[in-house]
C-alpha cells in the first residue's frame, strides 16, 4: 500500500506542473484544430479516473477505508436542510439554461466571461456530451473524492481543521493552472465551499453532486453561447 500512496501523492504533487507545462500547447492544438477538443475531455477524464482507482484500490487491506472517505449518510437535520437547498439549486439552474437558451445578450455576456477558457468549452453537441455527461460527471466523482475524500480528511487528522481545508482546497486550485492564475485563486475558493459541505454533512454525496451541476450548468451555458455564435456567423456570411 505504500507504493500506491507513494503514486497517489505523485499525483498532487506531479499533475499540476504537468498541467501548467503542457497546458498552452494544448491550448493551441484545439485552437488551431476544434474536432480535437473531445480528444482533450478523453484525456482529462483519463488523468482524473487513474489516480481516483488508485485510491479506491487503497481501500483495500489497510486502514484506509470507504467510510473515511465520506461514503456516509446520516438523515439528520444538517444534511435534510443541504439535500433542501441542493433541490432549490438545481431547479434554479434549469431554470437559467432554459431562459438563458432564449436571452443573445446574456449568451455574449458570458462568451466575455469564459474567453480564459473558451478554448476548452464545448461548440457542438458532440463536444457538449462529452462535457456534460463525461467530463462533468468524472470531475465532480474523482476530484471530490481525491480532494475532499481523501486529502482533507488525511489533513484534518494531523493539524486544524481550518489549516487541512485551506491545504486541500490550494491544492485543487492548483490543478486548475490551465484556467490561468486568477481562477486558480476562485478554484480554491470553491474548493473551500465544498470542504465546508462535506465536514458539515460528514458526506462526500452532496458535494459529487454538487460539483457535477457546477461543471454541468457552465458546459451547458458555454454550449448553448458558442453554438449560438457560431451559428449566427455562418447566416451573416451566407
Amino acid at each position: 500500500m505504500f507504493y500506491l500512496e507513494l503514486l497517489l501523492w505523485a499525483f498532487f504533487t506531479v499533475f499540476p506542473i504537468y498541467v501548467y507545462m503542457t497546458h498552452e500547447q494544448e491550448k493551441q492544438r484545439v485552437i488551431t484544430n476544434p474536432a480535437l477538443r473531445n480528444s482533450v475531455y478523453q484525456l482529462t477524464m483519463l488523468h482524473l479516473w487513474l489516480p481516483t482507482l488508485l485510491l479506491l484500490a487503497m481501500t483495500m487491506g489497510s486502514e484506509l477505508t470507504l467510510s473515511s472517505l465520506g461514503f456516509n449518510w446520516e438523515w439528520d437535520l444538517v444534511n435534510q436542510i443541504a439535500v433542501g437547498l441542493t433541490v432549490i439549486l438545481t431547479l434554479l439552474f434549469i431554470f437559467q439554461i432554459k431562459s438563458f437558451n432564449k436571452d443573445p445578450d446574456a449568451q455574449k455576456k458570458f462568451i466575455e466571461q469564459i474567453a480564459f477558457i473558451r478554448w476548452f468549452m464545448p461548440e457542438n453537441i458532440s463536444q457538449a456530451r462529452y462535457f456534460i455527461l463525461g467530463l462533468s460527471v468524472t470531475a465532480g466523482i474523482c476530484e471530490e473524492l481525491l480532494f475532499r475524500g481523501y486529502l482533507l480528511n488525511l489533513f484534518d487528522q494531523n493539524m486544524p481543521t481550518y489549516v487541512a481545508v485551506i491545504l486541500s482546497s490550494l491544492a485543487f486550485g492548483a490543478g486548475h493552472i490551465y484556467q490561468g492564475i486568477s481562477n486558480v485563486f476562485k478554484t480554491t475558493l470553491l474548493g473551500v465551499f465544498m470542504s465546508c459541505i462535506y465536514l458539515l454533512t460528514d458526506s462526500i454525496y452532496l458535494v459529487i453532486y454538487l460539483h457535477i451541476i457546477i461543471d454541468a450548468y457552465a458546459g451547458s451555458s458555454a454550449y448553448i453561447s458558442l453554438s449560438a455564435l457560431k451559428e449566427n456567423r455562418s447566416t451573416e456570411t451566407s
